[in-house]
């Protein structure tokens, strides 16, 4: 009965069919939706209102669209009586994926290496931009995905169709083959998107340039990156709004009413702070600031809210209160919050006491000459959450997971009788696989490229050739159990902590090293699992696998060098950047991240685990967070077990209750507050009293907002605050909260500047 409730969708040959009858109102959805489709589910599933997402279709049209491309691969394996053997022994897939293909749709056309190439770059160019401003930007794919349609359709409404030939050559090819087809779109987006995020080994070169004063030869770093790396409407007002917070009123990015009432005392902005307080009264008026590091509230389930304000809740205003205000580690001689690392006194850490500076290695005689290493108490317990995450995650997989993924290992390899072939096995096996070969020439010179950036170059990156091998090594021991991981729970879980508390412990006091070994692990098993979820794309979108490799490898490439180069450019263009004391008042240049990447260099690389953590830490306690991780799922488990008539205790999800205060530190209690709110109100209160409005225009709204923001800034980051002309000078162009006391420690008798003496 349900699978009957999505028939419009099974025979889906392209979107022309869609893109053709008057009523797809929603062309661009179906499209942005399918990329999305298998790695997160959308907000619209979990309210069990998925077929609203599409237009309603014609008989004629339904019932064309029905009938099987390939009938003879669609009949293939059918038992007389039995429809479901055609189809995919997953419920999801059968309700969603189109069981049919058309294998002669082009794929790799002039549109795809004219439109993929020149999008790649400029969204790797944008993503590297935004990376270091105080509130970082991304331009969802949905809106790439919406952009290419529209230009791959005037491409195809423009272009002649007569052969061009390659001068010289008997080779050939087609400026216009055909309709704009929806494995093009697939296939544009893929690598188009390759740019949009940036690679994390690039902020290499930006701490180690801003912070550790070093230069570093830029084609080691690209060497190291590419190593690593393998509506309208709604557009316009978001535009037109998003220039006040971005460029004349920064300030509403955090008000806080605490703060603008109580200007002298350090409690109540404690309390009232934002960005590095409580947050109590602060809210944020723009979209930036809403959406920039906890991505758009309006296409998250309700589940996914709850469980990341129950995190927050539970770090900002239970954990880390109890432990500020009991002085656990002295934790009020420093800052509630902060980015910054604290020496005993309560002034900040100068790590050049404790550091060579000829070759940036650990000095032990100035470390035991000067002070221990302390962070703020958000700073010390958002490190912990981190901890509890990753044997939080690897619990609640176990205790839950482990029985089905095990029966469908058995299923799948050990039952040699079963007919495990679904209609989606078949119609694949008509492409040719990518050779084993092409993979491992990717491996062996990624591998050789990462070596001779780490030995060559003068040994700029502190890394021996064998940390490049262990890094492989880890990524290959994890990356199994991570994708099941992602495929069975939709749960992500990086290697940042496991990569630097390892590294840390093998080879401490090179703070370098410990970045580039982060950065060669965390990014290889990102793209290993990126390389896997988008080639399942493939396999339900019927797209040759080689085809897919081409334009993942393509896309990696191109995003790799634009990255870098942005970086460099960025480094040299703005003066200060990434110094928030000494940027100009309006100047968005303050790079939140980077500090925090900075931050954890000192703590892994230079100071090192055994002097901040065990044997010889003073936050040698912060560990039993590994074993809270991995009790806790086991609990609800047993609870759910215990009481099984209480179906809402599976629904708790330790992982990602957890994960919910990850950015906290970053992004601080106002980016909380204003998301939950939006989140609740879009995804609650409009979603229940006016369904209609919100299944038609709640993901079109939440495009065009991103894509307003996006463009705004573009705009006049690139013409107006990269020359130094940051709007007019009042006290509403300040990037804070105006709660400065905020910074400043509450213990009694800790002197430090511009703070008051309790």
């Amino acid at each position: 009965m349900i699978r009957r409730r999505y028939n419009k969708l099974e025979g889906l040959k392209d979107l022309d069919g869609i893109w053709k009858s008057d009523k797809s109102n929603m062309k661009s959805i179906v499209v942005s939706y399918f990329n999305n489709l298998f790695s997160n589910i959308p907000s619209s599933y979990a309210y069990g209102d998925l077929p609203n997402l599409f237009p309603t279709l014609d008989e004629g049209v339904a019932e064309d669209l029905n009938k099987p491309v390939c009938e003879d691969e669609a009949k293939d394996g059918l038992s007389d009586g039995d429809a479901t053997s055609n189809d995919s022994p997953i419920e999801q897939v059968r309700l969603m994926v189109p069981i049919t293909d058309d294998p002669t749709l082009p794929t790799l056309t002039f549109r795809t290496w004219v439109l993929g190439p020149i999008t790649c770059a400029i969204l790797a160019f944008v993503s590297q931009f935004f990376l270091y401003r105080q509130n970082t930007i991304r331009i969802p794919s949905t809106c790439v995905q919406m952009l290419l349609i529209a230009l791959g359709k005037l491409m195809a409404a423009t272009l002649p169709s007569k052969p061009v030939k390659v001068p010289g050559t008997r080779w050939s090819f087609s400026m216009n083959p055909g309709p704009f087809n929806i494995k093009e779109n697939v296939l544009l987006t893929i690598l188009a998107t390759s740019g949009s995020d940036s690679p994390y080994a690039v902020t290499i070169l930006s701490v180690k340039k801003i912070y550790y004063k070093k230069y570093l030869n830029f084609w080691a770093g690209l060497l190291m990156v590419l190593t690593t790396q393998f509506f309208l409407i709604t557009v316009t007002a978001s535009f037109a709004y998003a220039v006040v917070p971005g460029y004349f009123f920064p300030s509403i990015g955090a008000l806080s009413i605490v703060c603008l009432f109580w200007k002298n005392s350090v409690t109540a902005q404690l309390i009232g702070s934002g960005l590095s307080g409580f947050g109590i009264g602060s809210f944020s008026f723009d979209w930036n600031v809403i959406s920039s590091y906890l991505a758009n509230p309006l296409g998250f389930p309700m589940s996914t809210i709850i469980s990341n304000a129950i995190g927050f809740v539970l770090l900002l205003y239970i954990i880390c209160p109890i432990a500020y205000w009991t002085n656990s580690n002295n934790a009020r001689h420093f800052p509630f919050s902060s980015l910054e690392l604290f020496d005993k006194s309560g002034h900040l850490y100068d790590v050049s006491k404790v550091l060579n500076h000829s070759d940036l290695t650990f000095n032990k005689k100035g470390y035991e000459n000067y002070s221990h290493l302390y962070m703020s108490v958000v700073y010390l317990f958002s490190i912990g959450f981190e901890f509890a995450s990753i044997t939080a995650t690897l619990s609640h997989f176990v205790a839950f997971h482990a029985r089905d993924v095990w029966r469908q290992f058995k299923q799948a390899y050990l039952n040699k009788n079963a007919n495990i072939e679904d209609i989606h096995n078949r119609l694949m096996k008509k492409y040719d696989l990518v050779p084993q070969w092409w993979f491992f020439a990717i491996a062996v010179l990624g591998i050789f490229m990462g070596i001779l950036s780490c030995e060559g170059f003068g040994n700029q990156m502190q890394l021996p050739y064998w940390g490049i091998l262990l890094a492989c090594l880890i990524v290959m021991i994890f990356l199994l159990p991570l994708g099941v991981l992602r495929a069975t729970t939709g749960q992500s879980m990086d290697l940042v902590v496991i990569s630097e508390l390892l590294m840390g412990y093998i080879y401490p006091g090179r703070p370098i090293a410990n970045l580039v070994f982060k950065a060669l692990t965390i990014s290889t098993q990102s793209h290993a699992l990126s390389f896997f979820s988008e080639f399942k794309l493939a396999h339900y979108m019927k797209i040759a696998p080689r085809s897919m490799f081409v334009a993942q490898v393509t896309g990696t490439i191109i995003s790799s060098i634009v990255s870098v180069a942005a970086s460099w450019w960025l480094l040299s263009a703005v003066e200060n950047i990434c110094v928030p004391e000494k940027l100009p008042k309006g100047s968005p240049w303050t790079c939140p991240g980077m500090t925090v990447t900075y931050d954890n260099s000192v703590i892994w690389g230079v100071v090192g685990p055994m002097r901040i953590y065990y044997p010889d830490g003073v936050y040698s306690k912060l560990l039993y967070f590994f074993l809270i991780g991995g009790i806790a799922p086991l609990l609800i488990w047993a609870l759910s077990k215990y009481f099984p008539e209480k179906k809402w205790i599976k629904s708790i999800n330790i992982p990602n209750i957890l994960g919910g205060a990850s950015v906290l530190l970053i992004a601080g209690a106002v980016n909380y507050w204003s998301w939950i709110t939006v989140g609740v109100l879009f995804n609650v209160i409009i979603y229940n009293k006016y369904k209609d409005w919100w299944t038609k225009y709640n993901y079109v709204l939440a495009n065009g907002l991103d894509l307003g923001v996006a463009f705004q800034s573009l705009l006049t980051s690139a013409t107006l605050q990269i020359n130094g002309i940051y709007g007019v000078n009042w006290w509403g162009l300040d990037v804070g909260d105006h709660c400065p006391l905020a910074q400043c420690p509450t213990a009694p008798g800790v002197s430090v500047e511009g703070c008051p003496t309790v």
